[in-house]
């Protein structure tokens, strides 16, 4: 897979825990139909499809829900990276530097976390910050590496957003560190589809009921 080359070795790989080679070796599932409308024989060994799933489950799971789904889907766009990846290759360029990106998308995280302390319903605020993160995530992957730490480190970073927000940096240090996995509560990789109850959710207020 493309996008396997270009995250290899990088932050984005070691924060979303991506084996490079891992995906390499997945077979590619057939098409259908083969000629003639014959069915194409499925070749042994695991899938894309396959390990989305293995790696969107974190315990008993239904057989089928809109947000089991989900996780299997954000785990696709994670692997790919939703296609910033195939621009990359094809030799796109932005017209500001990389880390200025991805601090455009930090702050836009916190932007999106600020406003689900205030809503309702906050799933999809929740959702989006966690899409966003993770584009910030990437652009600091191809940015300068020299560069790189002074933005994660920036503590204007946390000040933009609620609480939580050091929880999002202190989870990315120890993926630049090596340490991916290490900070409280498993908090890492920021996620935004889950099954159960959103950490994030009890990290903005505390439970107070049932939450749609």
């Amino acid at each position: 897979m493309l996008a396997a080359g270009v995250v290899a070795g990088t932050l984005y790989a070691r924060y979303y825990a991506i084996d490079p080679d891992q995906i390499r070796s997945l077979v590619r599932t057939p098409a259908p139909a083969g000629h003639r409308g014959r069915p194409r024989p499925l070749a042994a060994g695991p899938t894309f499809g396959d390990l989305c799933s293995a790696r969107a489950a974190a315990g008993p799971q239904p057989r089928w829900s809109v947000a089991g789904n989900g996780t299997v889907i954000e785990q696709a766009q994670i692997l790919t990276t939703h296609n910033l990846a195939t621009l990359v290759e094809a030799g796109v360029r932005p017209t500001r530097p990389w880390v200025d990106l991805a601090r455009a998308a930090m702050d836009r995280t916190a932007l999106l976390l600020r406003r689900a302390v205030g809503q309702e319903r906050p799933l999809a605020s929740i959702k989006d910050a966690a899409y966003a993160w993770r584009q910030a995530v990437f652009f600091l992957s191809l940015a300068d590496p020299a560069d790189a730490p002074a933005v994660i480190a920036d503590p204007t970073v946390v000040d933009a957003g609620p609480a939580v927000m050091a929880d999002l940096v202190a989870g990315l240090l120890a993926a630049a560190d090596g340490r991916a996995g290490e900070t409280a509560a498993g908090r890492v990789p920021f996620l935004g589809w889950t099954t159960g109850r959103h950490w994030v959710l009890d990290a903005l207020r505390p439970p107070a009921g049932p939450t749609r």
